[in-house]
Protein backbone atom coordinates (compact mmCIF):
# COMPACT_ATOMS: atom_id res chain seq x y z
CA UNK A 1 0.00 0.00 0.00
CA UNK A 2 1.31 3.44 -0.87
CA UNK A 3 1.17 6.37 1.52
CA UNK A 4 -1.17 8.34 -0.74
CA UNK A 5 -4.27 6.21 -1.02
CA UNK A 6 -8.06 6.24 -0.86
CA UNK A 7 -8.69 6.20 2.88
CA UNK A 8 -12.23 7.51 2.36
CA UNK A 9 -14.85 5.76 0.27
CA UNK A 10 -16.29 7.61 -2.69
CA UNK A 11 -19.34 9.54 -1.60
CA UNK A 12 -20.39 12.45 0.55
CA UNK A 13 -18.13 13.42 3.47
CA UNK A 14 -19.26 15.14 6.69
CA UNK A 15 -16.69 17.45 8.26
CA UNK A 16 -16.28 18.41 11.89
CA UNK A 17 -15.07 21.94 12.67
CA UNK A 18 -11.57 20.75 13.60
CA UNK A 19 -11.16 19.22 10.14
CA UNK A 20 -12.01 22.51 8.40
CA UNK A 21 -9.76 24.45 10.80
CA UNK A 22 -6.92 22.07 9.97
CA UNK A 23 -7.58 22.49 6.25
CA UNK A 24 -7.60 26.27 6.62
CA UNK A 25 -4.22 25.93 8.32
CA UNK A 26 -2.75 24.02 5.36
CA UNK A 27 -3.37 27.14 3.19
CA UNK A 28 -4.90 25.13 0.32
CA UNK A 29 -8.26 24.05 1.72
CA UNK A 30 -10.15 24.67 -1.52
CA UNK A 31 -7.75 22.53 -3.55
CA UNK A 32 -7.80 19.75 -0.95
CA UNK A 33 -11.59 19.52 -0.71
CA UNK A 34 -12.17 19.93 -4.44
CA UNK A 35 -9.60 17.19 -5.00
CA UNK A 36 -11.78 14.69 -3.17
CA UNK A 37 -14.14 14.82 -6.13
CA UNK A 38 -17.17 14.70 -3.87
CA UNK A 39 -19.29 17.04 -1.83
CA UNK A 40 -18.48 17.74 1.81
CA UNK A 41 -21.24 18.67 4.24
CA UNK A 42 -21.13 20.77 7.38
CA UNK A 43 -24.10 21.39 9.60
CA UNK A 44 -24.64 25.09 10.31
CA UNK A 45 -23.76 24.67 14.01
CA UNK A 46 -20.49 23.00 13.07
CA UNK A 47 -19.59 25.73 10.57
CA UNK A 48 -20.27 28.38 13.24
CA UNK A 49 -17.49 26.82 15.33
CA UNK A 50 -15.03 27.92 12.68
CA UNK A 51 -14.78 31.48 13.96
CA UNK A 52 -11.15 32.46 13.58
CA UNK A 53 -8.63 31.47 10.97
CA UNK A 54 -5.76 29.43 12.43
CA UNK A 55 -3.16 31.61 10.70
CA UNK A 56 -2.75 34.96 12.52
CA UNK A 57 -3.87 37.88 10.39
CA UNK A 58 -5.91 35.71 8.03
CA UNK A 59 -9.66 35.76 7.68
CA UNK A 60 -11.48 32.47 7.20
CA UNK A 61 -14.47 34.05 5.46
CA UNK A 62 -12.80 34.16 2.05
CA UNK A 63 -11.70 30.50 1.80
CA UNK A 64 -14.96 29.28 3.38
CA UNK A 65 -16.92 31.37 0.86
CA UNK A 66 -14.79 29.89 -1.94
CA UNK A 67 -15.52 26.36 -0.68
CA UNK A 68 -19.24 27.05 -0.49
CA UNK A 69 -19.28 28.76 -3.91
CA UNK A 70 -17.41 25.92 -5.59
CA UNK A 71 -19.80 23.33 -4.21
CA UNK A 72 -16.99 21.41 -2.52
CA UNK A 73 -18.59 22.35 0.82
CA UNK A 74 -22.30 22.60 1.51
CA UNK A 75 -23.75 24.09 4.69
CA UNK A 76 -26.90 22.24 5.72
CA UNK A 77 -29.45 22.30 8.51
CA UNK A 78 -30.47 19.25 10.53
CA UNK A 79 -33.85 17.63 10.01
CA UNK A 80 -36.11 17.17 13.04
CA UNK A 81 -34.99 13.53 13.40
CA UNK A 82 -31.32 14.52 13.11
CA UNK A 83 -31.91 17.21 15.74
CA UNK A 84 -33.22 14.57 18.15
CA UNK A 85 -30.00 12.58 17.55
CA UNK A 86 -27.97 15.76 18.02
CA UNK A 87 -29.52 16.20 21.46
CA UNK A 88 -28.40 12.71 22.50
CA UNK A 89 -24.79 13.57 21.60
CA UNK A 90 -24.68 17.06 23.09
CA UNK A 91 -26.51 16.19 26.32
CA UNK A 92 -25.18 12.74 27.06
CA UNK A 93 -23.42 11.74 30.26
CA UNK A 94 -20.64 14.14 31.29
CA UNK A 95 -17.79 11.87 30.16
CA UNK A 96 -19.44 11.11 26.82
CA UNK A 97 -20.95 14.53 26.04
CA UNK A 98 -19.72 16.09 22.80
CA UNK A 99 -19.51 19.74 21.78
CA UNK A 100 -22.10 21.32 19.48
CA UNK A 101 -20.07 20.92 16.29
CA UNK A 102 -19.16 17.27 16.80
CA UNK A 103 -22.73 16.49 17.85
CA UNK A 104 -24.15 18.20 14.77
CA UNK A 105 -21.65 16.45 12.49
CA UNK A 106 -22.60 13.07 13.93
CA UNK A 107 -26.30 13.89 13.71
CA UNK A 108 -26.09 14.45 9.93
CA UNK A 109 -23.66 11.60 9.28
CA UNK A 110 -26.47 9.40 7.98
CA UNK A 111 -26.33 11.45 4.77
CA UNK A 112 -22.71 10.51 4.07
CA UNK A 113 -20.30 7.69 3.32
CA UNK A 114 -17.72 9.05 5.79
CA UNK A 115 -17.18 11.56 8.57
CA UNK A 116 -13.95 13.36 9.41
CA UNK A 117 -13.33 13.55 13.17
CA UNK A 118 -9.99 13.96 14.90
CA UNK A 119 -10.95 14.05 18.60
CA UNK A 120 -10.77 10.73 20.42
CA UNK A 121 -14.05 11.07 22.32
CA UNK A 122 -16.03 11.91 19.17
CA UNK A 123 -14.41 9.06 17.22
CA UNK A 124 -15.14 6.62 20.03
CA UNK A 125 -18.76 7.80 20.20
CA UNK A 126 -19.14 7.57 16.41
CA UNK A 127 -17.86 3.99 16.44
CA UNK A 128 -20.16 2.82 19.23
CA UNK A 129 -23.36 4.88 19.25
CA UNK A 130 -26.59 3.29 18.07
CA UNK A 131 -27.56 6.55 16.34
CA UNK A 132 -24.57 6.30 13.96
CA UNK A 133 -24.61 3.90 11.00
CA UNK A 134 -22.19 1.03 11.48
CA UNK A 135 -20.98 1.23 7.86
CA UNK A 136 -19.96 4.89 8.20
CA UNK A 137 -16.22 5.38 7.63
CA UNK A 138 -14.64 7.42 10.41
CA UNK A 139 -11.62 9.21 9.00
CA UNK A 140 -9.11 11.78 10.20
CA UNK A 141 -8.06 15.04 8.59
CA UNK A 142 -4.74 13.37 7.77
CA UNK A 143 -6.53 10.57 5.91
CA UNK A 144 -8.66 13.15 4.07
CA UNK A 145 -5.52 15.01 2.95
CA UNK A 146 -3.79 11.80 1.85
CA UNK A 147 -6.91 10.75 -0.07
CA UNK A 148 -7.17 14.11 -1.80
CA UNK A 149 -3.49 13.96 -2.73
CA UNK A 150 -3.93 10.47 -4.14
CA UNK A 151 -6.99 11.41 -6.19
CA UNK A 152 -5.17 14.43 -7.64
CA UNK A 153 -1.88 12.57 -8.22
CA UNK A 154 -0.02 15.04 -6.00
CA UNK A 155 3.47 14.20 -4.87
CA UNK A 156 4.04 12.92 -1.36
CA UNK A 157 6.17 16.04 -0.81
CA UNK A 158 3.24 18.33 -1.62
CA UNK A 159 0.92 16.50 0.78
CA UNK A 160 3.65 16.47 3.43
CA UNK A 161 4.06 20.25 3.07
CA UNK A 162 0.30 20.73 3.49
CA UNK A 163 0.22 18.53 6.60
CA UNK A 164 3.24 20.32 8.08
CA UNK A 165 1.51 23.68 7.46
CA UNK A 166 -1.71 22.43 9.07
CA UNK A 167 0.22 21.15 12.09
CA UNK A 168 2.07 24.46 12.40
CA UNK A 169 -0.80 26.86 11.72
CA UNK A 170 -3.78 24.96 13.14
CA UNK A 171 -1.97 22.67 15.58
CA UNK A 172 -3.45 19.71 13.71
CA UNK A 173 -3.25 16.57 15.77
CA UNK A 174 -3.81 13.05 14.55
CA UNK A 175 -5.65 10.19 16.20
CA UNK A 176 -3.40 7.54 17.76
CA UNK A 177 -4.41 5.09 15.07
CA UNK A 178 -2.80 7.41 12.47
CA UNK A 179 0.49 8.04 14.30
CA UNK A 180 2.46 5.60 12.13
CA UNK A 181 0.92 7.10 8.99
CA UNK A 182 1.98 10.60 10.08
CA UNK A 183 5.49 9.43 10.94
CA UNK A 184 5.84 7.77 7.55
CA UNK A 185 4.65 10.91 5.80
CA UNK A 186 6.98 13.20 7.76
CA UNK A 187 9.93 10.87 7.11
CA UNK A 188 9.30 10.76 3.36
Amino acid sequence: MTLLNDYLPRGIVVLDASALINLLGCRECVAVLEGLGTKCLMEERTLKEVRTHPIPGCNHAEPVHALLSSGALEEIRMTDVEYENYLTFVSGPLGARLDDGESAALAISGRAASIVLDERKARRRAASDANVRQDLTIASTLQLMLTSGHRQAWSVQKVRDLVVAARLNARMGVPKIDTALLQELLAS
